[in-house]
């Protein structure tokens, strides 16, 4: 499919939502035409986090993570490079992935290292927001209707992997360009017909 036969998919699991939240697993997906060529994934235990806050358990309960899931296993710094050999391709797909992007923009704010930002960022909510009238646009939504199956929602590797079969079947029925300067015109656009309809 032009430029995008290969790319990653990825998605990250979190103890809430805001500046103060903190990844605790990610998975990321590599995928070559469309199919999965290699997984990785990683839970994180984060340090002073408050994990009897009302939001942070609320956070866990919706990812299916336990507090004691994560003891004992890295912190987030700790498995970086690692983390950044698995990120080296040209196109990162996520959905939602501005929060996913922030997410990992804070942690790497934390440790005052220089943010990872791919070259062409896919984000399938927008595009699956953009090319239809369905106003549920959360990723068990469009994954029904590209027919792509979905076990054990809310864990970052298995969460990644629907996304990147999802983005294949965008690019396999000429939803979205399968062009580098197509496709980033084409997320612009997404993004400003996001914004507006997010305040109908």
């Amino acid at each position: 499919m032009g430029c995008f036969s290969e790319y990653v998919a990825w998605d990250t699991e979190t103890t809430g939502l805001g500046s103060d939240a903190r990844i605790v697993e990610i998975g990321i997906v590599t995928f070559s035409h469309g199919e999965v060529v290699h997984e990785w994934s990683q839970l994180f235990y984060p340090q002073n986090v408050d994990w009897d806050h009302p939001h942070v358990q609320k956070a866990l309960e919706v990812n299916r993570i336990k507090r004691e899931d994560l003891v004992g296993k890295p912190t987030f710094e700790l498995k970086l490079p690692e983390m950044l050999l698995e990120l080296s391709t040209d196109v990162w797909v996520a959905h939602n992935a501005s929060f996913d992007e922030k997410m990992l923009t804070q942690e790497f704010d934390r440790l005052h290292k220089p943010h990872a930002t791919p070259p062409m960022l896919v984000c399938t909510m927008l595009a699956a927001a953009y090319t239809s009238n369905e106003r549920r646009n959360k990723l068990q939504d469009v994954a029904a209707r590209f027919h792509v199956k979905q076990e054990d929602a809310h864990r970052a590797v298995v969460d990644a992997t629907v996304c990147g079969r999802v983005f294949w079947e965008m690019l396999r029925q000429k939803i979205v360009p399968d062009s580098v300067e197509g496709m980033r015109e084409f997320m612009l656009k997404a993004e400003k017909s996001w914004k507006s309809r997010a305040r109908w």
